[in-house]
């Protein structure tokens, strides 16, 4: 895990709030003008304030968990849900001793074991295309060593949980309203 992650969700949720303040206090204001106040009105951010921005590894771990790890809690079977997984292939595939990627319940199953389980690694000051950005890494158990491991640009992590996150509301929509 990257050390900084945790400061990252801190300041993505923090800035989430101060949005949400000056929507509702300052309706007219811009959010660039949100944003220079708020990097004004933090000291860390100030000095690094080229490293923060809105899409952020905070904001994608709150998104990947938010999609990957909470519906496979709540709702049964929904890595089993038939759905296409399209950006799968622009997944780098490092280590797959199982044979994940050959099925995408299995896969999407060990992508949710990794985010659960906080093994990802955000590679520092890498463009957003680069496909090594962003490492997943699994195993069987703690005893064991890694069995998947793959790899992801930021821009193609954000089209997986896109995708995920569009299938899973359509399915779960429809599921539910139609139960009602």
């Amino acid at each position: 895990m990257n050390d900084d992650l945790f400061h990252w969700v801190w300041y993505t949720c923090n800035f989430v709030n101060a949005a949400e303040e000056a929507r509702l206090s300052s309706p007219n204001k811009t959010i660039s003008d949100v944003f220079s106040e708020f990097i004004e009105e933090n000291p860390q951010l100030r000095e690094n304030r080229d490293r923060f921005t809105l899409v952020n590894q905070g904001l994608l771990i709150m998104t990947a968990y938010g999609i990957c790890v909470i519906p496979r809690e709540r709702f049964n079977g929904f890595a089993d849900f038939h759905y296409p997984l399209r950006s799968k292939r622009l997944f780098r595939v490092i280590e797959d001793k199982k044979h994940v990627m050959d099925d995408r319940a299995k896969f999407l199953r060990r992508i949710r074991n990794a985010i659960a389980h906080v093994n990802i690694k955000f590679l520092p000051n890498v463009s957003v295309d680069d496909p090594s950005g962003v490492e997943f890494w699994d195993r069987v158990n703690e005893k064991t060593d890694i069995d998947f491991r793959v790899t992801i640009s930021v821009r193609g992590l954000l089209e997986f949980l896109n995708e995920i996150g569009h299938q899973f509301a359509d399915v779960y929509l429809r599921d539910h309203y139609h139960q009602s």
